[in-house]
């Protein structure tokens, strides 16, 4: 089993901390239009979150395709990275005007019967197949995920969630402001994305730093539980 070293956890703090220092550095010292060009018209911030994301999909699936063994702990983590790539990309909306990924317009009249179809069945029916064979396989992937030999990468992991989820909470706070005085650090008042690409961008390195961290293990991640773990006592044979 591989041990951790300090720097497995230095480096992609390091990383992470230097991307937000970057996005404080570009809204505080370029002029606000120059910010929001880097993010909306570019698009280069979710330009690079779509190649973070495409290359952690990929690297869990090649880890599915080499670890027959392992293959159900990449089975999630593919499927949200991919996902979350697709979402970045919007090749869907962009050629049929709806995300495929976005249940919302199932329920809206407004869209057409056949689109609806075309768009809900395989995104919902993906959904559900890599939810049932979470649920299936729960037990061995909630040992796996004890084993302080996959700690990094699976903080890391979870660490690139939350700061998607933080960057939707940016998204929403233009509405909350209005709705509720709601406060937000780094909020200028106004519809302003840029928060939210940049914390989602920092997430995507996150996520791609925790899924390396796994892939460099995977041939550990399909053994039984570590040897720090209480092992059972073993039975004395009667005199």
């Amino acid at each position: 089993m591989r041990k951790n070293s300090r720097w497995c956890w230095i480096v992609p703090v390091l990383i992470l901390l230097v991307m937000l220092g970057a996005g404080e550095a570009i809204r505080t010292l370029v002029a606000e239009e120059t910010a929001r060009r880097i993010q909306a018209e570019d698009r280069l911030v979710e330009i690079a979150q779509a190649v973070l994301l495409g290359g952690a999909g990929v690297l869990c699936l090649v880890a599915m395709a080499r670890r027959r063994a392992g293959y159900w702990w990449w089975v999630g983590p593919a499927f949200i990275c991919l996902f979350m790539c697709w979402r970045e990309v919007e090749l869907d909306d962009r050629y049929l005007g709806e995300h495929a990924f976005s249940w919302k317009y199932l329920f809206e009249a407004a869209t057409p019967l056949q689109e609806r179809l075309l768009l809900g069945i395989p995104s919902v029916g993906l959904t559900l197949v890599v939810l049932a064979t979470c649920l299936v396989n729960v037990r061995p992937l909630l040992r796996t995920l004890r084993r302080r030999d996959l700690r990094v990468g699976v903080h890391l992991f979870a660490l690139g969630l939350g700061s998607y989820l933080l960057g939707q909470v940016y998204d929403r706070a233009w509405g909350w402001v209005k709705a509720y005085s709601f406060y937000l650090p780094g909020f200028g008042g106004h519809r302003d994305d840029f928060w939210e690409e940049w914390l989602e961008l920092t997430g995507a390195a996150a996520i791609l730093m925790g899924v390396l961290d796994n892939f460099r293990r995977r041939d550990t991640i399909a053994a039984a539980p570590p040897p720090d773990a209480p092992a059972a006592a073993e039975e004395t044979p009667p005199p």
